[in-house]
């Protein structure tokens, strides 16, 4: 084997299935992670806090792949990332908005705060997912 060979790990050349799915799964170990502190922090209506805000960024962000794939040619570039940039961000920003204006139990603990932590995950497992992985220069001997 070549001692300068390189794993490929580029998850964008994955099919679109994979890709909701391994992002469907980044999401759930966030969850898995966000869901102790939660419940530390406000009891079941954090742990609700957590399953709303994981719901609606998974759920945007899963439309946003499903964009990516319909309009990731170079002459649609401009409707993929605008619309992934709405559905991605405006709809949690959307839900924020409707909790935080009808107030009760999720806006007490929190609810902004965990679709903030969602979004950023959200953010990051998306980029890893649609961006290709660009190889490193080879070496010349």
């Amino acid at each position: 084997m070549d001692s300068t060979a390189q794993p490929q790990f580029d998850l964008a050349s994955r099919g679109p299935l994979a890709r909701v799915g391994l992002f469907a799964a980044a999401m759930l170990v966030l969850a898995a992670l966000a869901t102790p502190v939660a419940f530390a922090l406000s009891g079941r209506v954090g742990v609700g806090c957590v399953v709303a805000a994981a719901g609606v960024c998974t759920l945007s962000g899963i439309a946003a792949l499903a964009i990516h794939e319909l309009f990731h040619q170079p002459q649609w570039v401009l409707v993929d990332v605008l619309t992934g940039f709405f559905l991605r961000m405006g709809v949690p920003l959307a839900f924020c908005m409707i909790v935080y204006l009808r107030g009760g139990a999720l806006a007490e603990a929190g609810f902004a705060i965990y679709v903030l932590a969602f979004y950023f995950g959200s953010l990051i497992a998306g980029t890893v997912l649609t961006l290709p992985r660009i190889p490193a220069p080879t070496r010349g001997t």
